[in-house]
């Protein structure tokens, strides 16, 4: 099993695969695994351009099986998976496809504030691994106010009762627990 881990490592660090290997694992749990065993609150990271490459280079490596471990974001496992069955998937489009048929009219704010989060993770080069990182260096009280406005936005423009509902879902289940992760990291740097 340690010889498959490092094959993994020296394969996402640029190296070519041993031959025969075709099977990958892939694990979506950072940042969410580590802060619900810490129990603290991470900041998000949505990473569409990452999947999209990595997908089509395991394709291109003749990679033909993949392990996903653990918390899926809803349109990231989406993303991951229409590529998986076609490598020729252009993630904008389904991005913007699944904002526009999801939010409707709040699709514009809401696409803001995904593609604002996945920006802010590569900027940094870093993922909210700990609560220090995660909120003093990718959820930063600028950066929270402008994510922010956004959710505002979507909120307004939000039209029918199922766009409302679903601005909301993501409010409560990614905003509000961003802000709650907030609170609790500079609250703690207070005392």
């Amino acid at each position: 099993m340690q010889k498959v881990a490092q094959v993994g490592r020296d394969y996402f660090d640029g190296k070519k695969l041993p031959d025969g290997f075709k099977a990958m694992g892939n694990y979506f749990h950072h940042p969410m695994e580590p802060a619900m065993i810490g129990k603290w609150n991470c900041f998000p990271c949505f990473m569409p351009d990452v999947i999209s490459r990595e997908v089509r280079r395991y394709h291109k490596d003749g990679i033909r099986g993949v392990f996903l471990c653990g918390i899926g974001q809803q349109l990231d496992y989406y993303l991951y998976m229409q590529t998986a069955f076609d490598v020729n998937t252009d993630y904008r489009e389904v991005v913007d496809e699944f904002f526009a048929l999801y939010f409707g009219g709040a699709s514009e704010p809401m696409k803001t504030f995904y593609y604002r989060i996945s920006e802010i993770n590569r900027q940094q080069g870093l993922v909210g691994t700990s609560l220090e990182r995660s909120w003093a260096k990718l959820g930063t009280p600028e950066r929270m106010k402008e994510l922010g406005a956004y959710i505002d936005e979507a909120v307004k423009l939000a039209k029918t009762d199922l766009e409302k509902k679903r601005v909301e879902t993501w409010k409560m289940g990614v905003w509000e627990y961003m802000n709650a992760g907030y609170r609790q990291f500079y609250h703690r740097a207070k005392d």
